[in-house]
Formats: structure tokens, sequence, C-alpha cells
């Protein structure tokens, strides 16, 4: 009411008068909050963007909607409106718009806001005008709000809504972006930044599951899944360490961990274990990412008392621990159905106890205590060989469920029986799905790394870049609430309705970590920690022509870029979006369309996916829903070029009917897309990689060959390594500051070379010496990723 706020006192924040103040009275001693008072510590929350709205419609008499373009965290600032004393302009805000797909509402009006899933939340600002013939200005305090349209009620008022009017303030904690990467491909873009976003809106002080309904709490599974892929993505440190002390003081554990930290509402205790391993969790991200053991320090006794007390939980058998959620939020068969199948519910708990007493023994070693580490390790396996034979069936199978996510988890602890056939049993179970996931978080936080441990790095690639439900992709393919700068909560978000159906989840942002080690490439080797001594991996995925990243660390900036040149190109993109391919610096030009096929294209018959995962065959058109002119429209637009732009729209391939694709199976589940593969003149592969090792740091480059017969290695265009001759480039490599270079097999990559690098920066060049290569234009040349 901006009259009171008047006469309480001026001031952008309205502060309290001295006069007024003077009238404050202390509380009695009783009346005092309890607890021990603690230095703040957490970065503030910081306004990191200002946005004014794209659009501004007027659905009915005196109430307006505005369109911020993208979804957001904070509140909406009202800038010089002049308003009638007395009279309200009332905002209120939502995430998506009313759409036909909504099992709640009866009869949808796309003018209109949706607020079925914020629940008990309001989600409503009144800002009460005082009639200033200036114009008022006003944001609200002490709230915040998850949205991206805001309906504006200004009956009575005198308003006149205006774009200039409103302004939308997105803030979060200041963690600063440390990791930048970007791939060589538009969906993998796209999927990167909604992790990154959905991650950066729920960092408010503490790690919140959603930003918008009645909750907006600490869930610790959350955080728990999520903590791997925020540390490398920001600065986490201060964050997670202040986030940690909260989690340890006696009354949040009280005995048990409870599932949210804050425990104010929701939730249990004990937590479900997969729930309360975000204190190991979280205490090994910081330790592994930033070198950091005192967040360790700080929550070691509390680790201890966790691992003991699902220690006497787990003594009547893994097979018999409590688990209140498990694998959650799988995606049901069919959209609108609930959650999806999940594994025998004491799984994911056993499967938690057991990578919790492994992360704890890795932070005991970490911090120097060799006799504890020893200990959790000796504890660790113990529980991996009774996980195994609780729930290992035979047969390249855990458990009776038929879920990937069972699969998934036994092969993650490592020790699993018939390793080769657990593996080949996973892909099985994901060409069932014509390789979608039906994993929850749970599941699908390891389920990347598992495929790319077995060197299936295209069938982990071909599951993430799906753009079909179920999918990330489809959360900004679909056509009825295409995600801007988020994750949805549950898979099939937009045929679930009211409940728990949040639209800003990072739960299952995991996948984060997965894109900058494995797929962009830049990790840190197995037992080190703080990124001292760095792991430089391009993708052995043939799907992929190139990516870059960076990393800020305190010492300076990591870096790898890569692109792969000649062979076969590959790209898939959603309806609305443009395809690139490239033949790179060295590949000369297309020179056929080997797959083309704008509808809804699949990974075809189970045959069709390699039992190994390791090569991106395998696409076929579906009759139902297929742009005839698919390879024509490519072949015209790429043929005869080094690269090339192709846009999936309707128009491109000549579908302007709107009988195209009606006959499709499920056309919201199935929203239209874009699949290509061309051939290059130069048919072996080339690969040109930079690297920036900052001082401080050392690397190793593992550089993978993919069937090069006689890889010849470059640096700076000087030859350091010829497989025919290993040691004839010895005196270049001295020269050119580099370590050892070794033909060797990588259990990940398969055959590589290695190369070690002191800090500086670096410029190679792989190719078969067997293959000739094709002369580089200028234009060519000048290509990069």
């Amino acid at each position: 009411d901006a009259r009171v706020a008047e006469r309480l006192g001026d001031g952008p924040h309205n502060a309290i008068s001295p006069e007024l103040w003077s009238k404050a009275a202390p509380l009695d001693e009783g009346d005092a909050p309890a607890g021990v008072m603690t230095a703040w510590a957490a970065p503030a929350v910081t306004v990191t963007d200002s946005i004014a709205p794209v659009a501004l419609t007027n659905p009915r008499k005196g109430l307006y909607v505005a369109d911020f373009g993208r979804r957001l965290t904070g509140v909406v600032r009202l800038n010089r409106i002049i308003c009638k004393e007395g009279t309200r302009v009332i905002l209120r805000h939502a995430e998506i718009m009313q759409h036909a797909g909504l099992p709640d509402v009866k009869t949808a009006d796309p003018a209109m806001i949706y607020v079925g899933e914020l629940r008990g939340a309001r989600a409503t600002d009144v800002y009460t005008c005082s009639g200033r013939a200036g114009g008022e200005t006003w944001q609200p305090s002490l709230t915040y709000h998850g949205f991206r349209f805001v309906e504006i009620n200004v009956t009575n008022s005198g308003v006149r809504p205006a774009a200039a009017m409103l302004t939308a303030l997105h803030f979060h904690s200041g963690v600063a972006l440390r990791t930048h990467a970007h791939f060589n491909s538009t969906t993998l873009n796209r999927m990167q930044h909604l992790a990154v976003s959905a991650q950066q809106s729920n960092l408010q002080t503490i790690p919140t599951d959603c930003d918008q309904r009645d909750e907006r709490l600490g869930w610790m599974g959350d955080a728990s899944l999520s903590s791997e892929s925020m540390a490398l993505n920001f600065e986490m440190a201060p964050f997670f360490s202040w986030w940690v002390r909260h989690v340890v003081l006696p009354e949040q554990r009280a005995g048990a961990l409870p599932d949210v930290v804050p425990f104010v509402r929701y939730g249990g205790r004990p937590a479900d274990v997969s729930w309360s391993a975000a204190l190991p969790s979280v205490a090994h991200a910081v330790c592994d990412v930033y070198g950091d053991t005192e967040t360790y320090r700080e929550a070691a006794s509390a680790i201890a008392a966790l691992v003991d007390e699902v220690g006497v939980e787990a003594r009547a058998g893994l097979g018999k621990m409590r688990t209140p959620y498990g694998d959650w939020c799988p995606p049901p068969a069919r959209m609108g159905k609930g959650q999806g199948r999940k594994p025998s519910p004491p799984l994911t708990s056993a499967f938690s106890y057991a990578l919790m007493v492994q992360q704890a023994a890795e932070l005991a070693r970490a911090a120097g205590n060799a006799s504890e580490g020893a200990r959790y390790a000796s504890l660790g396996r113990e529980i991996v060989s009774n996980f195994h034979t609780a729930f290992y069936v035979g047969n390249g199978t855990f458990d009776t469920s038929g879920t990937q996510t069972a699969n998934v988890l036994g092969l993650a602890l490592g020790g699993a029986p018939d390793v080769g056939l657990a593996r080949r049993r996973l892909l099985s179970l994901l060409r069932a799905r014509r390789t979608h996931y039906d994993t929850g978080i749970v599941g699908f936080k390891f389920l990347f790394d598992v495929l790319d441990q077995a060197q299936a790095h295209d069938a982990a690639l071909a599951v993430l870049s799906q753009t079909d439900y179920p999918s990330i992709g489809y959360y900004f393919a679909n056509s009825l609430e295409p995600a801007t700068a988020n994750l949805w909560e549950l898979p099939d978000a937009p045929a679930e309705g009211t409940g728990m159906n949040s639209r800003n989840h990072h739960m299952w942002s995991s996948y984060s970590a997965y894109l900058v080690k494995s797929v962009a490439g830049l990790h840190q080797q197995a037992g080190t920690h703080g990124f001292q001594r760095l792991e430089l991996r391009p993708s052995g995925a043939y799907a992929l022509s190139g990516a870059s990243v960076t990393v800020d660390l305190p010492h300076g900036t990591a870096r790898l870029s890569w692109v792969r040149s000649g062979g076969r190109q590959h790209d898939k993109v959603s309806e609305g979006e443009t395809a690139r391919l490239s033949c790179g610096p060295s590949g000369g030009r297309i020179s056929a369309v080997s797959f083309a096929s704008f509808g809804t294209p699949s990974i075809g018959s189970p045959s069709d996916l390699p039992s190994d995962g390791r090569r991106s065959d395998g696409f076929e058109t579906d009759p139902a829903c297929h742009a005839l002119r698919s390879s024509q429209a490519v072949a015209e637009a790429c043929v005869g070029r080094n690269s090339c732009e192709v846009p999936a729209t309707r128009v491109f391939f000549g579908e302007r009917g709107s009988l195209f694709c009606t006959t499709r199976r499920d056309p919201l589940a199935s929203p239209l897309r874009l699949w290509l593969t061309v051939a290059c003149e130069v048919a072996a592969d080339s690969l040109r990689v930079e690297a920036g090792v900052p001082v401080g740091s050392t690397a190793r480059l593992l550089l993978p060959l993919r069937g090069m017969a006689t890889p010849h290695l470059r640096e700076s265009g000087r030859s350091v390594y010829l497989a025919t001759d290993p040691s004839a480039s010895s005196a270049a490599r001295k020269a050119n500051r580099l370590g050892s270079v070794q033909l060797t097999e990588d259990e990940r990559t398969g055959r590589i070379l290695a190369v070690e690098l002191p800090s500086g920066l670096f410029d190679f060049d792989l190719s078969d010496a067997a293959t000739p290569r094709a002369a580089s234009s200028a234009t060519e040349a000048a290509i990069s990723v």
C-alpha cells in the first residue's frame, strides 16, 4: 500500500524513520529466537537481468498479459505508473498459458494464464496506489516468483499498461558461471542452457527444488543429483559450504537427516537414503571440483553418523531398505498417466548407501585420514558385493523389474558380475524403447556415464539428443509449452495438470556434467581434485562434429576445442531450428546425402543400433510422417559445399499443406524434427584440437583414433608422432614442450593417442597417414569450432 509506505518513510526500501524506531522496545528474554547466531556466509541473492516484455496483450477489459519471452525467477517492477489513489494494480504470475493438453482445463483459452500447478501459492502481488502525480515505481520485496507470464489487473485504476511500465527482475544467489560449453549441435546447446538456467534460478541461498509453487524447499535428493553439475557450472564452494553447515546442525539432524533442509514442511525423517545421500554427495562435489576438504572436515562426523544410521537399517538386508521415493518420476509409457515403472523400491536405497560409503572413503583419503578412508573402502566393497548378491538375477540383468535404472545402477557401482553382458542388456533395454530413457531421476543421473564407460558414446548421444517424448529435448520441442530456460519436474508435464507438476525443477539437470566432461571433453584425471591434473578427451561419438569448453579455475582458464573433419557428418534438430553440417577444415566438400528426413524419423529396429552402441547408424523414416523432398532439398542446399545450413521448416521441404503428418501416431508426444547424415569427399576422419592448460595445472590429452590405421599427429604444424616411426619426432616433441605420446588402449574410448601436456596453449592436428587428405582452401582453413 503506497499510501502507508509514504507515511512510514521515504527511500528506495521504505526504511522506517528514526522517529518511528524510537518507539520500538526490546523483547523479553524468553521471547528471543532460539539457536546460535552465525555470520552470514552465503553468496548474496543478486539481480542479474532486467527484462522488458516481448508482448503485451489485452484479452479482457481491465486485464492484460505480459510475456517476458523466457522463464524467469524474481519479481516484476512497476515503472512510473499513473493510477488513482486507493485503487489497486494486481500482478498474478504464471509459468505457462492455457492450452488444450491440460487435463484439468475443460475449455482452454490460450490468451489466459494457467496457475493450476501452483497449488496453494497465490503468486500474486498487489499494489495500492498513492495517486502521486509524477507516477509511481514499485517492486515487491521479501518474495519471489517463477514465471514467464504476468497477468496485470488494472480494473478501475486508471492505468493504461504499456511494455515500458513493466520490468522483470531476474535474480538468484550470486554464484559466478565458471564453465562455458558449446557444441556443434543446436539441440545439445539448448539442453545445456536449460540445465544451467534451471540450476541458476533454484539457487536462492539454499538449493531449492522449484521456484514457483507452495514449496521452494531444500529437497536433499534434488541437491544430491545436481551437485556435481552445479559445481562444474558455477562457483559453488561458498554456497555449498554454507548449506552443508545447516544440514549438519543438531536441530536438522535430530537423530536422522530429513528429506528437506531446512526441515520446515513436507518430506519426512529419516529421509529416503537417496535424499540423505546429499550430505556426502555435496561434500564430495566440493572436494572433487575445487579441491576443498574443509567442507568435508566440518561434516565428517555427521557423514559418519549417517553411514552408521543407514547401516543399521541395512542389517535386515539391502532388499528390505525403506524407500519412500526411490527412482522418482520415471516417464509413463503414455503421457498423462502419472509416474512410470520403477525398479524394486529398495534398489535405489541400497545403491545410494553403497555410493555414499564410496564417497566417504574418497573424502577421508583426500583429507589425509588414510585409516578412515581404508575403513570406508572396505565397508564399501562389502556393500557392493551384497548389492550384487541381492539384485543381480543373471543373464546380465539386475532386478526383476526390467527397468533401465536397475542395470544402470548395478553397473555404476562397479564390480558387477558379467559386466559385458550387463552392458549389452542395458543397450537392449534402450533399443526396446527406440533409444529413449525410462529412468527416474536417480537412474538418469548415472545413465550417460555408464554408457560412456561402455564406449557406447553414440548410444548415449542418441538418447540425450532425442526431441520426442520422453526426452529432455521434448521440453523445448513440444508445441504446447516449449521450455526456454527451465526443466520440467515431470517428463510429460503438459498432460499431467495440477498437483506436483512444476515447470522449473533442476532434479533432471545432472546430464550437464556428462555434456561438459564426456562430450565437450574437459575433466580431470581419476583420483585427483581441483583440476590440477586435467584430462582432455574429445568425444569418441560419431554423431557430433565438434565442441568447445572453458572452465575458469583459481589459477587460470582451462580450454579445449575440437572439430572433426571428413567421414560422415550428422545433425538432429527440432522443427523451427536450423541444422548445420560441415566437412570441417580437412574433409573437403559434402559429396552425398546419406539420410535426410523431415518428419518423425527414429532409430530403426533393434538390430539397427549395434550392440556396442558405437555408431550412429540405423536412422529410418516414418512412412506416416516424412517430407518426400527431404533428400532432394538437403542435396540442393549442401552437396558441393564444405558446409551448409538446413532450416527444419515445412516451407523449406515443400510441405505447406495442413494435412502434412496428420496421421502420425501421437502429434503431442512426437513433434516434427529433422535428422541428417551427409558424406564428405574425404572418407577418413581427421581431428583438429586446441587445448589450453593454465599455469599450475598439467594435462593428459586423449585423442580417439576411431579406425585410423597410421595415426599422424602434428602440433603447430610440426610432426610430433607417426605410428610407423614413433621415435622419429622426439626432437619436435621436445621443441614443442610436449611430454610422452603413446599409442594405447583406453577403457572409455578404445584405441587412443595419449599426450602429456605442461601448461600452455597447443594446436594439434590428427590424421591417418595412410589416407590422403583434402587440400584446405583459405575458406576451409578458417573454419573453427
